[in-house]
């Protein structure tokens, strides 16, 4: 058997200490993704799901979804286009 990586103990703990501080990090997640999720819709973006903070930004192309995911790393934001 193997030993767990620091890394992956510390991260472990880290999720029991959020749980146990209630729910506020997940109710402002869930505020955040439905005013992301509205504000996209008024610019006239396609949206895959409901109420779950993934939310799939449908472009209809892939080099164009890789494009975008480019220019949102550039400014901090890390997607997955494809």
């Amino acid at each position: 058997s193997n030993t767990l990586m620091p890394a992956i103990a510390g991260a472990s703990l880290k999720v029991f200490e959020l749980i146990r501080s209630g729910g506020a990090l997940r109710e402002r997640l869930y505020a955040n993704a439905e005013r992301f999720r509205s504000q996209m819709g008024k610019l006239g973006f396609t949206l895959a799901g409901a109420d779950h903070p993934i939310i799939p930004v449908m472009l209809g192309d892939a080099a164009l979804a890789q494009e975008m995911a480019q220019r949102m790393l550039k400014r901090g934001i890390y997607v997955i286009g494809f």
